[in-house]
């Protein structure tokens, strides 16, 4: 009887690749863009929505945040005129210390507290 050899797998030879075909290199003009599906469009026009949503948020927060800062000045302004109105009066200014003692304020802290009321005004008042 004769013997059947069948080749192993590691005697096997690799099956035959085809040549990849050549790709010609297209060129803007000569290829047009594919139009977006009809599904494409859905999602851009829901992205764009979204993101027109959110830019409409953020602006809304934006503006939001613009009131608060402007009311803020406004009360700083209306406080800071009326330390200085005080300390620009003349009379005597009294203070309550660190350890809730009354007492009066110097002309060397009355001058530092006037300059400072003067910056805020200045700052605030607009």
């Amino acid at each position: 009887m004769d013997k059947v050899l069948y080749p192993s797998a590691a005697n096997e030879l690799p099956a035959p690749v085809a040549p990849a075909a050549p790709v010609a290199s297209p060129t803007p003009a000569a290829s047009p863009a594919p139009e977006p599906s009809a599904k494409e469009d859905a999602e851009n026009a829901a992205h764009d929505k979204a993101l027109e949503a959110q830019r409409k948020a953020d602006e809304a927060e934006r503006k939001k945040q613009e009131a608060l800062q402007a009311k803020a000045r406004q009360e700083n302004c209306q406080r800071a005129r009326a330390a200085q109105a005080s300390l620009q009066s003349g009379g005597l200014v009294t203070y309550v210390n660190e350890k809730g003692e009354r007492g009066i304020m110097t002309e060397e802290r009355r001058q530092a507290d006037l300059q400072r009321a003067q910056k805020i005004v200045k700052d605030n008042c607009k």
